[in-house]
């Protein structure tokens, strides 16, 4: 927990919302957004359009406004998460979801 909000507590209900089921998710999350910036640079790197719909976590976000929480399926004896995982985007502000990126 941050200050007022739990960001992941935040994530897992949107992710709710959004049909996924949390009991089999992980969050995971740091105040810096070490994982998301990471994953952005090579995204950036890529010739991807994953940030096509999102051109505002590339030029107008910056991550002392929001954290960056990803939830992904518990691993069942897999090395990698192959699909079902998500970014959640939670205000540093007022705790809301500020957006949510599915991964394709």
């Amino acid at each position: 927990m941050v200050g007022r909000f739990d960001p992941s507590v935040v994530a897992i209900r949107q992710a709710a919302v959004l049909g996924y089921e949390v009991r089999t998710m992980t969050a995971d999350w740091d105040a810096r957004n070490t994982k998301w910036l990471g994953w952005l640079r090579w995204v950036s790197t890529d010739d991807s359009d994953y940030l096509g719909s999102h051109p505002e976590l590339r030029d107008g976000w910056t991550p002392d406004r929001y954290w960056a929480v990803y939830l992904a399926p518990k691993p069942e004896g897999r090395e990698e998460i192959v699909n079902g995982d998500l970014w959640v985007f939670v205000s540093k502000l007022d705790g809301n979801v500020i957006d949510w990126i599915p991964r394709r």
